[in-house]
């Protein structure tokens, strides 16, 4: 299959993740024009590993690098819309900064 790399950020939306000390997170996608897509869950960590428990879906485990104030996590599984309403399984990478 051919690889296709989509920057969401560049084209214009924004994403946040909030990891609550009690172990919940808060994932949330705004597209311009679009209404928010909120997601939430409970994560664990450990060790290179950081695994998101979707209260809808299944789990996504990334890899994760820590450098200051830089969270990267790599390699969830995710649904994607790279065709207008076709959902296909891709990998998903972040990489955050603390505010």
């Amino acid at each position: 299959l051919p690889t296709r790399r989509v920057d969401i950020i560049a084209q214009g939306s924004t994403l946040t993740l909030v990891l609550a000390t009690g172990g919940g997170y808060t994932l949330t996608i705004t597209e311009p024009g679009f209404p928010p897509i909120v997601e939430t869950g409970t994560w664990s960590g450990g060790g290179d590993i950081l695994t998101l428990s979707r209260s809808s879906t299944s789990n996504s485990q990334f890899d994760k690098t820590l450098n200051g104030n830089t969270l990267v996590l790599a390699g969830g599984s995710a649904l994607f819309e790279f065709t207008d309403g076709i959902l296909e399984e891709a990998k998903l990478t972040m990489t955050l900064a603390r505010q």
